[in-house]
C-alpha cells in the first residue's frame, strides 16, 4: 500500500489501516509510515496526538515518548523530507490485532463525526509553507511534553494541538490549520500569563 495515497477523510485513513492490519494480523509503525509516502506525516502526528489526549497521557514516560516521536516526525516534515525515517527499534514496534480492533471500535464513531465537520478547504493554508509552519509548531509543542508529565492538563492541551495539526495535514484542511494555530497561540498566551503571574 505504499505510494502517494491521499486521504480525503479520516474514515478513508482508518479503512486503509484496517486493511493493512488484516494483512499483517496487527499494525506496525513501519506500515503506517509506508502507507502513503509523504502523506503519512499527518497520521504519524495525529495518532500520538490522540494518545496524548487520552488518559494514557497520565502514565509516566508516555508524554516523553510522544514528544520524541512527534519531534522526529515533524522535524523531518519541517526539513522537507519526502518520507519518514525511524530508528530500527521504533520502526519494529507494532500493535497486535486485538488491541488494534479495540482501538478502532472507539475511534470509528469519533471519526464519523470528524468527517462531517472537516475536509479539504482553505487551500492557501495547506501549501508547503503552511505545512512546514505546522511542523515547526508541532516540534515546539512536542519539546514541551517531557516536563509536562507532572502537569497532566497541560500535556492534554499539547495533545489537542498535535491532534488538530495532524488532522489538518492528513485531510489538507486549511481551516483546521488556522484553528490549530489559534489554539497554539492561546496556549502560549496562557503560559506567559501564568509565568508572569
Amino acid at each position: 500500500m505504499a505510494g502517494q495515497t491521499r486521504f480525503d477523510s479520516l474514515g478513508e485513513l482508518l479503512d486503509a489501516l484496517e486493511a493493512q492490519a488484516r494483512d499483517e494480523d496487527g499494525l506496525g509503525i513501519s506500515s503506517l509510515t509506508q502507507l502513503a509516502g509523504q502523506n503519512a506525516f499527518g497520521p504519524a502526528i495525529l495518532l500520538p496526538g490522540l494518545i496524548a489526549l487520552s488518559p494514557l497521557s497520565g502514565i509516566p514516560t508516555i508524554p516523553s515518548l510522544i514528544g520524541a516521536i512527534v519531534t522526529l516526525v515533524a522535524g523531518q516534515l519541517l526539513l522537507g523530507r519526502s518520507s519518514i525515517w525511524l530508528p530500527k527499534r521504533l520502526e519494529s514496534a507494532r500493535l497486535d490485532r486485538g488491541k488494534f480492533d479495540r482501538a478502532m471500535r472507539f475511534v470509528r464513531p469519533v471519526s464519523r463525526w470528524i468527517d462531517t465537520v472537516s475536509g479539504p478547504r482553505f487551500a492557501f493554508a495547506t501549501r508547503e509553507w503552511a505545512m512546514r509552519g505546522a511542523a515547526l509548531i508541532c516540534v515546539i509543542v512536542a519539546a514541551t511534553m517531557p516536563p509536562l508529565e507532572i502537569l497532566p492538563f497541560l500535556a492534554t492541551l499539547a495533545g489537542l494541538v498535535l491532534t488538530i495539526f495532524g488532522l489538518a495535514i492528513t485531510l489538507r484542511d486549511g481551516l483546521l490549520m488556522l484553528i490549530g494555530l489559534g489554539v497554539f497561540l492561546s496556549g502560549v498566551g496562557a503560559g506567559l500569563w501564568l509565568w508572569q503571574g
